[in-house]
């Protein structure tokens, strides 16, 4: 038996003289989300390969996860050699290891930029600190086993799980489906983006509600500076979770940490 979780997650972005809010629904049912988009006209949106500018020596550091034009989220896969100088887009179509799902992106940047809150579901019991062995967290997949079109994102990981992420103009919907396990997680790594995170605090409100906040900046090393806030309240409870701190793991507790993991149990 599998399992499909629900979140609800709010996210607003405090930048200079004006707030941006955000709505992320995660929203599973029995046929998936893509329908969340309908064509006006046929053939408008399956011609458009959003992969296009992920690969090769000259890749524009383009992303294919779930947006809309002019949108406020932009949620989509990193993987393991994004990010980088010589790699500066999130996702590298070469790459076989997703190492989260972010929720900020930016096509076409001269520096890595953006990927805020991070989060990543993994299989099986967090035994070692992410922040020491973050390796053991990616998930690897093939390209066979992902879609994506304008304004939503799929892949099955190799281990069987399955993620799906679309976008509306001021937010999106996603499900994270696990097959049956005792150990079931969801990784919130707050304290690491694509630049440089001045601060993060992560809250444990309830066993189904966690909040928090990243401040960062630093684009391309100038001084500019911004703020996000958000709030994810899930269907079930966790049954336990806790918190990392360099090589620390703390269980149990995630009060004013930066990062956070939350268990399912048995599922």
């Amino acid at each position: 038996m599998r399992f499909q979780l629900l979140a609800r997650l709010l996210m607003t972005r405090a930048l200079p003289l004006f707030l941006l809010p955000a709505m992320i629904l995660l929203l599973p049912n029995e046929t998936g989300i893509a329908g969340a988009w309908e064509e006006t006209e046929a053939g408008t949106i399956t011609d458009v390969n959003t992969f296009i500018g992920t690969a090769g020596p000259d890749a524009g550091a383009t992303f294919p996860g779930a947006t809309m034009p002019f949108g406020m989220v932009q949620w989509s896969p990193d993987t393991s050699n994004g990010f980088t100088r010589k790699n500066v887009g999130s996702y590298q179509y070469s790459d076989d290891m997703i190492r989260d799902f972010s929720l900020t992106h930016l096509s076409g940047p001269g520096c890595p930029v953006l990927g805020d809150i991070p989060i990543q579901p993994f299989e099986g019991e967090i035994k070692t600190s992410p922040a020491i062995d973050p390796a053991i967290y990616r998930a690897k997949f093939s390209h066979s086993n992902e879609q994506a079109s304008p304004g939503y994102y799929a892949v099955r990981f190799d281990n069987g799980i399955r993620v799906e992420l679309a976008a509306t103009l001021r937010g999106g919907m996603g499900k994270f489906e696990f097959p049956a396990s005792e150990n079931s997680t969801l990784i919130f790594d707050l304290g690491r983006n694509a630049t440089e995170v001045f601060s993060a605090r992560v809250e444990i409100e309830a066993p189904n509600e966690i909040s928090g906040s990243v401040s960062s900046g630093a684009f391309c090393h100038s001084t500019n500076r911004y703020k996000i806030y958000f709030t994810a309240e899930f269907n079930r409870a966790f049954s336990s979770y806790g918190a990392w701190s360099g090589a620390d793991l703390n269980r149990g507790t995630a009060h004013g940490g930066r990062r956070a993991y939350g268990r399912l149990g048995e599922l």
